[in-house]
């Protein structure tokens, strides 16, 4: 087909404003385009049908009937629209495309007093509109007064909508041995619904062990996007958001900027597991993040939101019931999360507070961030509740290459049985990159005795908890990528309480990509060599130092074979694994490792699959002693809307879609910001996550198809406010397909340049120089006129075998081609 528009612009002259023909009237402006007027006589001697110039003369058309196309008003991108097109290809102009596009509606002339398809083109004459079928965008062109007032940033979002949800993830454990079986339950969820873009949601964590069971409901709160103020307002059970101040759990109301809650890069927490292992990440006693991990170094990234002036505490857990684990100082995670200009204010109760019931004072504050300038940004804020006060500042000075420094200053007036006491705790960020091969951060905090936050005044903090506390925290870290040496990153950290016992970690890490391997070193220390007290004042069992080697073999495009060396102070362990991934959803992993010391031999099996409705994970591990431990991870989420109950293998987000075929086709994958998702029985699937106020593509995959299946558009673009649940319509149908070898009475096939036509004067193809006919869209018994480049006519109907092998994909047939015009269609 782009030969023939090749063609057809060689053997062109635009005309502009040529007549058209009385019964093809133009629609002005809106098709008061450039006219191709071909000449005939050099279309024959090129051996082309003149008809096909009459039929490209026309220009560029969408098919009548609705259709999803990008709608951009004066330049600006609305998004994805449904709009309408008449026979003709003209756009219809009605109120649902006006209201999207945020202009006007005009006097309406329609029936029961609707807004007709041309209502605003006879308002707003100047008013053009341009098509482009083959990139599926319209541009309307407007008259400024046509505009919506206080709508031109905000009306090319998709809003609104109503939708519920619940998110969960699983995980359960086991070990056996000659002592006993313990089994161990985490489960975080979550559930809520949106409508009129109120978000609501309540989150859960549920533990059970051998020991004890606990359930928490960490937030419930209602939420809405105030997109013309940029303003974000809370309602409930939530996280008292601060810039500066660590915050507390709520019930109140909360006012803050939109940006503030967009997701981070977020903390990056590496360690490393003697076997496959249960990971659990916990800040203030909450369970935020529970896993499981394989043997050999692990990375935690994607973690849930923290708080970044608190510790972060990890345990992991071996398969053998013994634990270790360390604490991510709060120094670490204070650059991470740089604040978003505007104001932020809290009301509410504190709630949660496990050590002094009773205790839930109304607290509130405020805080300010923005520019300074040009010199950086900076933030303030303050915090009032009952016996406590806090004051605070920060900022974030950037410079040339690559430097820059987040300090931060924190006060607080508290009082107490024993008295006033009046504490500060300060600290200093430093970031330093050098092109994209080095980068620095470091940082120091220091704090006072008598610093308190809110949660130590009101959790009734002793003398021996607080001698406990932190006195001191630095981090370093440093990475270092280059093409020759590989990747090297160390870090090290040291904290100092009141009582004089310090603690720190060190870590070092090492790979490089070989033509033959991946060669990789990591080790991690406790440089103190005692127990760490973590935020619950428990202590978590370490060893004093850690080295793991391994080396990993690629053994084709998607199997690894791989050996490792771990040495600790109870000796050495050697293993040997193979991971293979039949498909991009399906992966698994055999092992075996041996404890030197001990003479155990560990045989492991573990696997991961991304099913079509959930993502579940499972290992086992058995010891030549008998031992053995399994676990199980399921996780996904489930919408429900207007349209049923559709499942998704993700999370589901704050924002978030739907998507239905017409036509109730199971399995076909879709490429979603999020990961690869695919419809189910009802053609529907979920799309888990739309950033809000940035566009988000969704593609097709076309080769999940069935084969007789048409897909009108399979990339679509998609601009959501927070909280919307947004429907996409994709406009399937199913089309048989056959190649056609027309012939003349007497058996000779019609020459190279015959176009064919249907009835309705809609092009089917060309001839080719092999004498066959691709027709698409094909209709059992349906008539087709050819005109050959001698310009006489000939029609043709074909039948369509309705036991067609599916293995066929394009049927042959031989059919004749009688002299005369079809009968033109009603």
């Amino acid at each position: 087909m782009s030969g023939l528009l090749l063609c057809g612009c060689l053997l062109a002259t635009p005309a502009r404003g040529q007549e058209t023909p009385a019964e093809e009237p133009q629609d002005a402006p809106e098709d008061d385009d450039d006219v191709l007027v071909f000449d005939a006589d050099l279309l024959r001697q090129r051996g082309l049908d003149p008809k096909l110039g009459e039929y490209l003369s026309r220009g560029a058309r969408y098919t009548p009937g609705k259709q999803s196309v990008t709608l951009m008003v004066n330049q600006q991108r609305i998004g994805q629209v449904d709009v309408t097109f008449d026979e003709g290809g003209k756009l219809c102009l009605d109120e649902a495309l006006l209201e999207r596009a945020a202009l006007k509606l005009p006097k309406a002339t329609g029936p029961g007093g609707t807004v007709a398809c041309d209502d605003f083109r006879t308002t707003y004459p100047s008013t053009v509109v341009e098509k482009d079928p083959g990139q599926r965008t319209v541009t309307l062109l407007v008259p400024g007064d046509s505009r919506q007032p206080g709508r031109e940033g905000v009306g090319g979002y998709v809003q609104g909508g109503v939708g519920a949800l619940f998110n969960y993830s699983v995980m359960t454990t086991r070990s056996d041995s000659s002592s006993g079986a313990s089994t161990y339950v985490a489960a975080i969820t979550e559930a809520g619904f949106n409508a009129g873009d109120w978000i609501l949601r309540s989150r859960q964590s549920y533990t059970r062990s051998d020991e004890k069971t606990t359930f928490d409901v960490t937030q419930s709160y209602a939420q809405r996007t105030f997109a013309r103020w940029k303003t974000v307002v809370q309602l409930g059970e939530l996280d008292m958001l601060t810039p500066v101040l660590p915050g507390t759990s709520i019930t109140g109301i909360q006012l803050l900027p939109e940006a503030a809650l967009q997701v981070g890069e977020g903390p990056v927490i590496s360690g490393i597991a003697n076997s496959n292992a249960r990971v659990e990440v916990r800040q203030r006693d909450v369970l935020l993040y529970v896993t499981v991990v394989e043997a050999g170094r692990f990375t935690l990234s994607g973690l849930p939101p923290l708080a970044s002036l608190t510790d972060v505490d990890v345990k992991v857990v071996e398969a053998d019931g013994s634990e270790h684990g360390f604490t991510v100082p709060a120094v670490a995670l204070a650059g991470l999360v740089r604040p978003q200009s505007g104001y932020t204010v809290a009301v509410g109760r504190v709630r949660n507070v496990e050590l002094a019931p009773g205790r839930q004072p109304w607290v509130a504050s405020a805080s300010w961030s923005g520019a300074l300038g040009g010199w950086g940004t900076g933030s303030v804020a303050a915090m009032a509740a009952q016996d406590y006060t806090a004051l605070g500042g920060s900022g974030f000075v950037g410079w040339r290459f690559g430097t820059s420094l987040s300090p931060y200053v924190l006060l607080s007036h508290a009082k107490d049985d024993e008295g006033t006491r009046r504490g500060w705790h300060a600290g200093l960020g430093l970031q330093q990159t050098l092109g994209s091969q080095l980068s620095l951060n470091a940082g120091v905090a220091m704090q006072s005795r008598e610093y308190r936050e809110l949660v130590d005044v009101l959790a009734a903090t002793t003398d021996d908890t607080s001698r406990a506390r932190y006195r001191e925290q630095a981090h370093v870290s440093l990475s270092w990528s280059t093409r020759w040496l590989g990747s090297i990153s160390a870090g090290y950290s040291r904290a100092t309480v009141f009582d004089g016992r310090p603690t720190s970690r060190a870590s070092l890490s090492w790979g490089r990509n070989f033509s033959w391997a991946t060669v990789s070193l990591n080790a991690d220390r406790d440089l103190a060599q005692r127990d760490v007290p973590d935020s619950r004042n428990d202590t978590v069992e370490g060893d004093a130092y850690r080295v793991y080697l391994s080396v990993s073999v690629p053994l084709g495009e998607r199997r690894r074979a791989r050996t490792n060396v771990q040495h600790d102070r109870s000796g050495e362990r050697m293993g040997l694994s193979y991971t293979d991934a039949p498909s991009s959803t399906l992966s698994y992993r055999l092992g075996v490792d041996r404890d030197t010391f001990s003479g155990r031999t560990d045989t492991s099996a573990s696997a991961a699959w991304l099913a079509r409705y959930l993502q579940t994970s499972g290992s086992y591990t058995r010891s030549s002693l008998g031992n053995s431990s399994s676990s199980v991870l399921l996780s996904g989420g489930v919408a429900m809307h207007g349209r049923g109950v559709t499942v998704s293998p993700y999370p589901i987000q704050d924002t978030f879609g739907i998507v239905a075929l017409t036509d109730k086709v199971s399995g076909v994958e879709i490429s979603t910001p999020y990961g690869p998702v695919w419809t189910d029985p009802w053609g529907k699937a979920v799309v888990a996550q739309l950033t809000p106020y940035t566009t988000s593509m969704l593609e097709v995959d076309t080769a999940s198809l069935p084969r007789n299946m048409q897909l009108d558009n399979g990339a679509v673009s998609l601009e959501a406010g927070r909280g919307a649940v947004a429907q996409v319509d994709l406009a399937t149908r199913y089309s048989r397909r056959i190649q056609l070898l027309p012939k003349r009475p007497d058996g000779t096939a019609l020459p190279h340049g015959t176009t064919a036509f249907r009835t309705n004067d809609d092009l089917v193809g060309m001839v080719t120089a092999g004498g066959s006919l691709f027709v698409y869209d094909a209709v059992d018994g349906e008539t087709l006129e050819l005109h050959l480049p001698d310009e006489s006519v000939c029609t043709l109907s074909y039948p369509l075998d309705e036991d067609e092998d599916e293995d066929v994909i394009m049927p042959v047939a031989t059919v004749t081609c009688t002299p005369g015009a079809a009968e033109p269609s009603s």
